[in-house]
């Protein structure tokens, strides 16, 4: 998963060094694999020469660069904005370019006759703007320099969140964890809708909902009218593309931005299309949108988002218009209902899915989303409305629309509130094998979001709705050390010590034997006990003169008696390796031989 750092920082000042950043997340957990600091590879090059390429009927310049190599770099580019002596950022091959499939190489264009290395590349391209027109010209740099070095790019860290911790599989989360590490203060976003795109008009009799699925705990629609659909602004593209994100419009933008900042997906359909597929129904006279979400049927079909049409079947959880899926729950949507620049209304919708029934969805049709890869994990159903809210009302700002009022919430299975865990200090000093103060245990557990109410040595813990995760004591105890560093723990043995009234005995003289030919170099093989009597005859080694047993049922007469060797296995692995290209091979094997009598 790709975290940004401008984005976290929206929610706390990490003024740290990046290097300090990424330590704190492995420090607490969260496992980093790689630190991106704009496009790897990418350096600053400057324009020595542009010549129009006359086979060229689309303005094509053959651009003669210095990328500070020993020799000048030739290639063409069609953009209409550069001049001699600019500063460019210049991708050679081999770059991997956000959002893009595959690494650049070397164009051949115009039938062979030129060949282009890498490409000049737009402020789009980078992912640090949305122009793409022409090529970003820089105001500073160095041919040959790496542009990060001269350009203030979005830093990228690469992590692996352990499966137990959804809540960390977002911007919010993740910035969570960072202010409790480095004593930062959070700054969460407001989930409100503000009056001002509020409307007078309320939801009830436009929506009818209607929940049949038990793998649906809580299923949440908003209404916003007169949406304005368009490019997203820069800051919100920029913030998609930093982690791999293609922009699209603004309204689904913000579906995309929500997942990634809270860890909640959503989904927005075309409301009008929504009704007008078999899924309006007429009350008191006005056209009311019913959704059903139900299991599909076996043999049902779906046009999803992505172009291909899928079969569903029993078990698959699918949000309906009337009787039609519309959407695969918790996946992806359907084709029919999606937002595009013509779309004016919008019915968005926040729920909590099975993470069991979406995971096996997902895998019997070998499709993994963003949202799938959350669902599957098990969130919380208390974070879906905030979500919601928050998702509706920046739609509303973004699109020049209006959020109606009354929200529609099914929430007919909530799960059970997260009971308080008493901890004593003592067992907490017990497990981490230091002194830990109860004070200093309470303040790192808040720092989490968790409440505490400290009784002398003991502490009465309650998770916050998000932590799922946490249930007993124990639990309780990882965070406490997590944060107070397990770096604290003193380098001792634990438990008690016992004067030595023996030696232990010699190892067995097959674990020396094992020990020098390891450490000579050699690998050991363990092969079949099984062989064929061919391979007796030819390589009988020490058991030659033996009978070997035969098998009553063999697979094969290649497995058809015991060994009575380990020479005709030993020699097969060898010839393997040899068969395979490596014709360095030293292999032992130690094991039983057989024979009659």
């Amino acid at each position: 998963m790709k975290i940004s750092l401008e984005w976290l920082r929206q929610y706390a000042d990490l003024d740290a060094p990046v290097a300090s950043l990424g330590q704190a997340l492995i420090d607490t957990g969260t496992e980093v694999d790689r630190v991106h600091q704009g496009p790897e590879g990418v350096v600053v090059a400057r324009v020595l020469s542009l010549q129009p390429v006359p086979e060229s009927t689309k303005g094509v310049q053959l651009a003669e660069i210095d990328a500070g190599r020993d020799t000048p770099v030739q290639l063409l580019t069609g953009a209409p904005n550069l001049a001699v002596g600019n500063l460019v950022p210049w991708a050679p091959p081999g770059t991997w370019l956000p959002g893009w499939p595959e690494p650049l190489g070397v164009r051949a264009m115009f039938g062979g006759k030129y060949h282009s290395p890498g490409m000049l590349c737009s402020a789009s391209e980078l992912g640090v703007g949305d122009d793409a027109e022409g090529i970003l010209i820089l105001d500073e740099g160095i041919a040959g320099q790496p542009l990060r070095e001269a350009l203030d790019l979005d830093t990228v860290f690469e992590v692996d969140i352990t499966p137990n911790r959804p809540d960390t599989m977002c911007h919010l989360g993740l910035a969570r964890e960072l202010t409790a590490a480095l004593g930062e203060r959070l700054r969460t976003p407001d989930d409100g809708i503000p009056d001002v795109v509020m409307s007078a008009v309320s939801s009830q009799g436009k929506v009818e909902l209607d929940v049949r699925a038990d793998g649906c705990a809580r299923f949440t629609l908003r209404v916003i009218e007169n949406v304005v659909v368009g490019p997203s602004p820069e800051w919100l593209q920029r913030r998609l593309r930093a982690i791999g994100l293609r922009p699209i419009n603004n309204v689904v933008d913000i579906t995309n931005y929500i997942a990634h900042e809270q860890g909640q997906p959503l989904h927005a359909f075309d409301l009008d299309r929504f009704v007008g597929s078999d899924g309006g129904a007429a009350i008191d006279g006005a056209v009311t949108a019913e959704v059903v979400v139900r299991e599909a049927r076996d043999g049902e079909k779906l046009l999803c988002l992505d172009g291909a049409e899928r079969e569903l079947g029993g078990g698959d959880l699918v949000v309906c218009s009337g009787d039609r899926p519309v959407s695969l729950a918790g996946i992806i949507g359907g084709a029919e209902t999606a937002v595009d620049q013509s779309t004016r209304n919008i019915l968005l919708e926040s729920a909590a899915w099975d993470g069991v029934a979406i995971r096996a969805t997902s895998r019997r049709l070998s499709l993994r989303t963003d949202a799938s890869a959350l669902f599957e994990k098990g969130l919380s159903d208390t974070i879906v409305l905030p979500a919601l809210d928050r998702a509706a009302a920046m739609i509303a700002d973004l699109g020049q629309g209006h959020v109606l009022r009354d929200v529609v919430d099914d929430w007919h299975a909530p799960r059970p509130a997260i009971a308080a865990i008493d901890v004593d200090i003592e067992h907490v000093t017990d497990l981490l094998g230091y002194a830990v103060d109860p004070s200093e245990a309470a303040t790192v557990l808040a720092q989490l979001a968790f409440t505490v109410t400290q009784n002398g040595t003991r502490l009465e813990v309650t998770p916050p709705h998000f932590r799922r995760d946490v249930l007993i004591a124990e639990d309780v105890v990882e965070e406490v050390g997590r944060l107070l560093g397990y770096d604290r723990v003193p380098s001792t043995l634990p438990g008690r010590r016992a004067p030595i009234v023996s030696l232990a005995p010699d190892a067995p003289v097959e674990d020396r034997i094992r020990d020098i030919l390891l450490g000579a170099g050699f690998d050991e093989a363990i092969t079949w006990s099984f062989v064929a009597p061919d391979s007796i005859r030819a390589v009988h080694g020490l058991g030659g003169e033996r009978v070997p047993i035969p098998l009553q049922n063999p697979l094969s007469e290649d497995w058809s008696v015991l060994r009575t060797s380990l020479l005709p296995g030993i020699c097969g692995a060898l010839a393997t390796n040899i068969n395979h290209g490596t014709d360095d091979v030293a292999l032992f094997e130690m094991g039983r031989v057989f024979w009659e009598g």
